[in-house]
């Protein structure tokens, strides 16, 4: 295309962007260029423009131990920046030591080795790792959905494995917990050192602090289910589901503003609280510890939502 120079100072001539290219560069007012002289020719770059991800998904489920490890090493090395990691078994026998081996906990182990890298997404059978040490300051918002879907994610595990009778794979739930806390304060530090509310606003701050207490509900409540080591009674089962619902309601509130979710999050505080009233009396003693740290979950999303408005 051909474009007309135009006069700008008696010493600089100038030349307008085509509209669709600087839109689809996000080349803005204000904004700086790169511009690379070539002879006879000028190169414009949006040297600000973000790269894209590269990503790759590895199916491990039919992998030993050493060989997960290595192949997590050499897509780090060759340069991805986001990996799915698919699994159908939870955990295998390790055979070297004889040892039981909790895919999830691997992948915690490694990541301590891999500079930049944290699980941005986990479930019972699959997880995703990702390089989050660049620019992660311009994406809090992305961090903090992440840090939502992880709380689901981890309820969704705890409900799981006290539904099927799995209470070993408890354990691997306190790396999950890690991460997310990591998020977290990751979050909180930027803020307080930035000190500017456009990275994070009050009420989000508010909604972190106390996100981090939920979490530590969370942790204690599959803990607490690992040492028992023994069936969970259903009305503790039943509690931790409908918090599982709350925090999926919690999290689409979060996503859409949606004030009708405000009801639905304060029924599920109500359900929560009839079955704790009326049955309270069958749920084994051991297990009370749980309902308590599930009911304060449902008065601390409340409590969320109220201080967003």
């Amino acid at each position: 295309m051909r474009r007309k120079v135009i006069q700008h100072s008696p010493t600089s001539l100038a030349i307008t962007l085509p509209a669709e290219w600087a839109k689809k560069n996000s080349i803005i007012k204000g904004a700086e260029v790169d511009v690379l002289d070539q002879g006879n020719k000028l190169t414009v770059t949006n040297s600000e423009q973000k790269k894209s991800l590269k990503e790759i998904e590895i199916d491990v489920s039919n992998l030993d131990r050493t060989s997960i490890m290595l192949s997590l090493r050499n897509l780090y090395r060759a340069g991805y920046d986001k990996i799915h990691v698919v699994y159908k078994r939870a955990a295998f026998v390790h055979h070297k030591t004889g040892k039981i081996v909790h895919v999830s906990e691997m992948i915690h182990t490694k990541l301590r080795k891999l500079m930049g890298f944290e699980i941005i997404r986990e479930k019972m059978d699959s997880c995703t790792i990702a390089n989050i040490s660049e620019g992660l300051s311009e994406e809090i918002p992305t961090v903090i959905k992440r840090i939502h879907l992880s709380l689901v994610d981890v309820a969704e595990s705890i409900y799981q494995c006290a539904k099927d009778k799995e209470l070993e794979d408890l354990k691997t739930i306190s790396d999950k917990i890690d991460t997310i806390i990591r998020f977290i304060n990751y979050c909180l530090r930027t803020a307080n050192k930035e000190r500017d509310e456009k990275t994070l606003s009050f009420t989000e701050y508010h909604s972190l602090a106390t996100l981090d207490r939920i979490v530590y509900n969370l942790d204690s409540s599959a803990k607490q289910l690992f040492r028992l080591k023994k069936d969970v009674n259903l009305k503790t089962l039943l509690s931790i589901q409908i918090t599982l619902e709350a925090l999926r309601i919690f999290n689409k509130f979060y996503n859409t503003k949606n004030s009708s979710l405000i009801v639905e999050l304060n029924n599920t505080r109500y359900k929560l609280a009839k079955v704790i009233e009326s049955k309270f009396k069958e749920f084994p003693k051991e297990e009370k510890i749980v309902l308590f740290n599930m009911m304060q979950t449902h008065h601390l999303l409340v409590d969320i939502v109220e201080v967003r408005g």
